[in-house]
């Protein structure tokens, strides 16, 4: 059985190029990219997402994610949410970074890269300064990032809701440790250490309150674990 595409289309103001690339591979659904905000270009390019479903519409399910344009992190961790629901219901998507803001083209990167999904640009064809359509289709590579090691992983998953403390946070991933043991002691170490390097790498932050580290996700951290983590 052919497994089902579906496309994540960030759509800009011009339609040929978006339209030629999706054609250049099997689609069963697109799922067209908007900004979250009601600005004067984000109607133009609700225009263009308009004649792209009126396209496709008859040959393949469409639907619309609105997304924070101007965040390019926030942009991926619901890009990436996107993408693992996707999958979830056993689809392969592909990214289509060809239109909008520069900044969503980043979102769109970052949460393939994290995701391992393929993604691809075009190269578009114009006819007295138009783009008519696509000179070519270039899929983009994905340049290796260090991933953090199981450990880490570990620290980073049980901080998808912010621990108020390293005691609570050493609690949620081992709650057999008693507090005050040798065990807990050792255990406070490890995390601690871990804990710098992962705040080091933007993926973590911490603050200080009384007596307690405060510790939460930073966004980079969130977009991280979302891509990687599960």
């Amino acid at each position: 059985m052919i497994k089902q595409v579906t496309h994540i289309v960030p759509v800009g103001f011009t339609k040929e190029k978006l339209i030629e690339g999706i054609k250049q591979f099997p689609f069963h659904k697109i799922i067209l990219v908007l900004g979250k905000d009601d600005i004067q270009g984000e109607r133009r390019a609700k225009k263009t997402a308009r004649e792209i479903e009126r396209t496709f519409k008859d040959i393949a399910e469409v639907e619309y994610l609105y997304v924070d344009k101007e965040d390019v992190l926030n942009a991926s961790l619901e890009l990436v949410r996107a993408i693992k629901k996707e999958r979830s219901e056993g689809r392969e998507v592909m990214l289509n970074a060809s239109g909008s803001l520069r900044n969503l083209s980043i979102a769109c990167y970052i949460s393939a890269l994290l995701s391992n999904a393929k993604i691809y640009t075009t190269i578009s064809k114009y006819e007295d300064g138009e783009v008519v359509g696509v000179e070519k289709v270039v899929p983009i590579p994905f340049i290796p990032i260090r991933d953090v090691s199981d450990e880490q992983m570990e620290i980073l998953k049980a901080l998808k809701r912010e621990a108020p403390s390293i005691d609570e946070l050493i609690y949620r991933m081992k709650p057999e440790i008693r507090k005050g043991s040798n065990e807990h002691n050792s255990e406070r170490a490890r995390v601690s250490h871990h804990l710098r390097k992962l705040k080091k790498w933007g993926l973590v932050d911490t603050e200080k309150v009384g007596k307690n580290l405060r510790i939460r996700l930073t966004k980079l951290g969130k977009v991280y674990v979302a891509g990687r983590g599960g």
